[in-house]
């Protein structure tokens, strides 16, 4: 059985409009999103030296929904730096800062196309 050090592999994230959520999800993750050269309509993030990572999806019949699941997020100790610019760039909070001792804190939020999603530190 292979081990992974994060607890998400993989996500595929449904979005209405792929530019505005690369720039979303770059700008409260602080991560780099490509799009790939082989899909016009997909966008694809992965930190250097991780094992999970997540696609952004512009397609057909594949729509956002607002309580399909609720992914996390490490924001490595930026967590009120995230919930600030998810903000700005457009998102809400749906659930402020909050502890979840002993596993840290999170806040949930939800993006530019009603996906929901929490930002989450240690």
């Amino acid at each position: 059985m292979t081990s992974h050090s994060n607890a998400i592999v993989w996500l595929d994230i449904p979005v209405s409009n792929l530019p505005r959520a690369i720039s979303f999800y770059q700008a409260v993750l602080n991560f780099d999103l490509v799009s790939t050269q082989s899909n016009p309509d997909m966008a694809t993030l992965m930190k250097q030296g991780s094992t999970s990572g997540l696609s952004l999806l512009s397609i057909p019949n594949v729509t956002p929904t607002p309580n399909a699941m609720l992914p996390y997020f490490n924001c490595e100790g930026r967590l009120e730096q995230a919930v600030s610019i998810a903000k700005l760039e457009g998102g809400k909070v749906l659930q402020a800062i909050h502890s979840m001792e002993p596993f840290g804190h999170r806040a949930v939020l939800q993006d530019v196309d009603g996906n929901r999603f929490a930002v989450h530190s240690s």
